[in-house]
């Protein structure tokens, strides 16, 4: 570019600049098919202010999708935490069972095992009754002959 050039697109850039401070909002001027746009100093500083919150909502963004990935991955252990904990639990049920049926069966044994005794103490009283009575009756015997 020329002299004449450079200073036609400076006056521009600063009359720009003057009007946006006056419109608080930026201008922009089409020169030989180029867009100039002018910023004034606030709206530079609030467009960089712009910029770090977004850069810095990012940051929070990336941090929370990896806490969400903690997240799942927590979940994830927690059901087969809660998975085992079941069949834990379905196992002691089944010994609880186990120790009912055999303790049902040792009642039954135990119920069994007193009618035979009771029946063997009943056979032993008629046993030692018909001893008695053959003692008896054999003495009565001798004692006639």
């Amino acid at each position: 570019m020329n002299l004449r050039n450079k200073i036609t697109t400076f006056f521009l850039g600063f009359v720009m600049c003057v009007s946006a401070q006056k419109n608080n909002y930026p201008q922009s001027i089409i020169i030989k098919g180029d867009t100039v746009i002018a910023f004034t100093r606030e709206q530079a500083l609030r467009i960089t202010q712009i910029n770090e919150e977004n850069k810095s909502f990012k940051k929070i963004i990336i941090n929370k999708d990896s806490v969400i990935t903690l997240n799942s991955q927590l979940l994830v252990i927690c059901d087969s935490i809660y998975k085992s904990t079941i069949n834990i639990n379905n196992d002691y049920k089944n010994i609880i069972e186990n120790k009912n049926i055999q303790l049902k069966t040792y009642v039954d044994n135990e119920k069994t095992l007193k009618q035979e005794i009771d029946k063997q103490k009943k056979y032993k009283n008629y046993s030692l009754i018909g001893g008695g009575a053959i003692l008896l009756l054999s003495y009565i015997t001798l004692l006639l002959k």
